[in-house]
């Protein structure tokens, strides 16, 4: 474990990426999904590879848009339920 501040850097790109790739507890969605239209690889995915058969979609720029604008959606619910849970362990 790193105790000081300068031993950070080196482990930096890592903890970013499993931030990024996490589903977060307030939205239920990772950043990465909710920025980027979709899930970023995992340092697994990296490794071993994914298929190379992925289908090529003339629509993907629609598909994105949808995705964001349903994931954003879905997001704004959670927030909500997030902050009503919030504020009721606040008040407890």
């Amino acid at each position: 474990m790193v105790t000081h501040q300068q031993g950070w850097d080196p482990c930096h790109p890592c903890a970013n990426d499993v931030y990024w790739s996490t589903a977060q507890d307030s939205t239920s969605c990772s950043p990465a999904l909710l920025m980027l239209g979709r899930e970023i690889w995992t340092l697994a995915e990296i490794m071993l590879g994914k298929p190379s058969d992925l289908p090529v979609d003339p629509d993907y720029a629609r598909r994105i848009q949808d995705l964001l604008e349903s994931a954003h959606k879905v997001t704004r619910g959670q927030l909500l339920r997030a902050r009503a849970r919030q504020r009721r362990n606040y008040d407890m």
